[in-house]
């Protein structure tokens, strides 16, 4: 899949006046627009489209042929040295003179929430002004993802569980040497092959969060003993020693990435966008959203959430594909009723939030997964899953 690189050139309308307070006043032109403190003669009040009225928020769509016009007033003309403004924090040449223009060059859109912020410097080079907004960016339509391998289960045909979970494993690193310290995060590659085939020897059928979505729509069945599995965090041994064993045995798994880890690659190394790729296009693996930098999520505000979810999702599908389904995984299963609802109000199809327990019925917003340690033996993962689906 190309990249969709794109130039955008804008001017930023500003019209900044004259308190008669002597205090800082700030009007809010977006669900998400924060202000820094500046001295009381600079008061915002109008950020607009060059030939339109229209408000620039949350429901901007900012292209290519995006045009925005800045107007100053004679007092801040003599305050405001330059403009610096910034796109998912990637900062732009600054603009010197008015109108105030800044060009992106060489920047990949999606189709998402683009964080936007615009800061005003004195001569001095000191911050006296800045906005940040959350607007909605506009890419070419992404094409579809690589083709599934899934199997078709008639319409009539559910599983035998008693209960109404779904087993869905969780997994994070793959190892072909697991130190007792990482006996809970890890998994021996030999172990996680002897999972595998012991589960299939015993009539499990795994399947993919979509043939999950299928049969909860009613368009499909599903096997007498599904189960699914999963891994967090996108690290390159997902790619390189988990992808070959379950190419081997044909069975489907998602991944959870947070795309900022493909960048910015602390600790672990991470699977790239193109073994990315290459795993969804056998079929068999789905790249689904983790965040977008792993940040827990009751560590952010809901706006925060929202732009983080929608940016994700943007550059998954930018890089992959459109998603036939959605799902999120939280990172470090930190989750709370809000940003649930917002989830779903965002119409992501899955969530998965904590470990599995007895008795909590399967919910499409709260999807509990059960970890397999590396000391798990696979008699005992079976055992599992029984316990939780009777």
């Amino acid at each position: 899949m190309h990249n969709h690189l794109k130039k955008i050139s804008f001017i930023l309308s500003i019209t900044l006046c004259l308190s008669v307070n002597s205090t800082l006043l700030a009007n809010t032109v977006s669900s998400k627009m924060q202000d820094s403190a500046m001295p009381a003669s600079y008061l915002d009040k109008e950020i607009r489209f060059d030939s339109d009225t229209e408000e620039l928020g949350a429901g901007t769509l900012l292209t290519a042929q995006s045009q925005l016009k800045a107007v100053l007033t004679q007092i801040a003309q003599d305050k405001v040295y330059y403009f610096q403004y910034k796109l998912n924090g990637k900062r732009l040449k600054a603009a010197m003179t008015a109108p105030y223009t800044a060009t992106l060059e060489d920047v990949e859109l999606y189709n998402g929430l683009g964080r936007l912020e615009i800061i005003a410097y004195d001569a001095c080079d000191t911050k006296i002004w800045s906005k940040q907004m959350d607007i909605s960016l506009k890419a070419d339509e992404p094409l579809l993802r690589s083709e599934r391998l899934s199997t078709s289960y008639p319409l009539w045909q559910k599983p035998i569980y008693r209960s109404h979970y779904i087993p869905v494993l969780l997994y994070h690193v793959f190892s072909e040497e697991v130190k007792p310290s990482q006996e809970y995060i890890a998994v021996d590659i030999k172990h996680f092959e002897e999972q595998l085939a012991r589960l299939l020897d015993a009539g499990y059928t795994p399947i993919s969060f979509y043939d999950l979505n299928q049969y909860l729509e009613r368009k499909a069945g599903l096997p007498a003993k599904p189960f699914l599995i999963t891994a967090d965090d996108g690290y390159l041994n997902n790619y390189t020693l988990a992808y070959p064993v379950l190419q081997k045995y044909n069975v489907p798994a998602t991944f959870f990435l947070p795309p900022a880890s493909i960048t910015k690659n602390n600790g672990l190394p991470r699977f790239n966008w193109e073994q990315a790729l290459e795993m969804e296009q056998s079929g068999l693996i789905d790249i689904q959203i983790h965040g977008y930098d792993h940040t827990p999520f009751n560590k952010l505000s809901l706006e925060d959430v929202r732009y983080q979810v929608s940016r994700a999702l943007g550059v998954i599908e930018q890089k992959l594909g459109q998603r036939d389904v959605v799902v999120v995984s939280y990172p470090e299963f930190r989750y709370l009723p809000e940003t649930q609802a917002l989830l779903s109000q965002m119409k992501i199809d899955f969530q998965t939030t904590n470990t599995g327990v007895v008795g909590i019925p399967f919910k499409r917003e709260d999807i509990k997964r059960i970890i397999v340690p590396n000391y798990m033996t696979p008699d005992q993962l079976i055992a599992n899953i029984e316990r939780l689906t009777q």
